[in-house]
């Protein structure tokens, strides 16, 4: 298919990718935390593939006009032990903040991920609201009818739920 235009047949599904999206998420932690310069990108393996491509480009594009550092830190798979490697590997690196993909794969290990993030005493943002409600700091995620909306970090110290 040479676009969406003329795809020469018919086209079925929906994708929330969107560069600028994800050059947001990294926009929003920092303006949160100023002086992260060095932020770690925790995802699965698949952001290193052909269809990473358009992250890494979007991500190096926010390198440049944030000024910042971005390193993946990639799981090979979903397990508490993969988890642990890779948070292992995070503390190594010694980034100023993280930031944990939005893909659903995270999802049923985010309180691990949460307590792995606790332990690190580094900020996060999360792709998903299902993480600040479980005790993250904050999230900016494509909400399911198309919005976007992104949760302050007010709203764990007020308990009130900004209307953005």
């Amino acid at each position: 298919m040479t676009s969406l235009a003329h795809s020469g047949g018919s086209i079925i599904g929906v994708t929330l990718f969107d560069g600028e999206f994800y050059a947001k998420r990294l926009q929003i932690l920092k303006e949160a935390v100023p002086s992260a310069s060095k932020i770690a990108w925790l995802d699965v393996r698949s952001f290193e593939g052909p269809g990473g491509r358009p992250w890494q480009q979007a991500f190096q594009e926010a390198n440049l006009r944030l000024q910042i550092s971005l390193i993946p830190m990639l799981l090979q798979e979903s397990t508490p032990s993969e988890y642990q490697r890779v948070f292992a590997e995070i503390a190594q690196n010694r980034p100023d903040a993280i930031v944990v993909s939005d893909i659903g794969d995270l999802i049923p290990y985010r309180q691990l991920i949460l307590e792995l993030v606790e332990k690190s005493h580094l900020p996060a943002s999360y792709g998903y609201r299902e993480f600040v409600e479980a005790g993250g700091l904050m999230a900016y995620a494509a909400a399911a009818h198309g919005r976007r909306r992104a949760r302050d970090p007010q709203r764990r110290q007020t308990g009130r739920h900004p209307d953005l």
